[in-house]
């Protein structure tokens, strides 16, 4: 049986996961868990990199799609 198909949890087997906690001010605030197999792979990438959280404005919620070359400076999206 492979990584993706198991049913075991992060709890009983912590080990075929990958766990990250979401810190706010130094506060753990939340608690994720990712199976550490290919399958999830760009996934597990995205989370260990410490991304930056950003809310997409309404309007523009259906012109951003990843990997087309939107880019965000801090404050404003700039589209390709």
């Amino acid at each position: 049986m492979s990584d993706a198909n198991s049913t075991s949890s992060p709890t009983s087997n912590p080990e075929l996961f990958k766990h990250y906690a979401f810190v706010i001010d130094g506060d753990v605030v939340w608690k994720h868990s990712i199976l550490a197999s290919t399958d999830f792979e760009m996934l597990n990438a995205i989370y260990s990199s410490s991304p930056e959280v950003v809310l997409i404005p309404d309007e523009l919620n259906a012109s951003i799609g990843v990997y087309e070359g939107w880019t965000y400076n801090g404050t404003d999206f700039i589209a390709p």
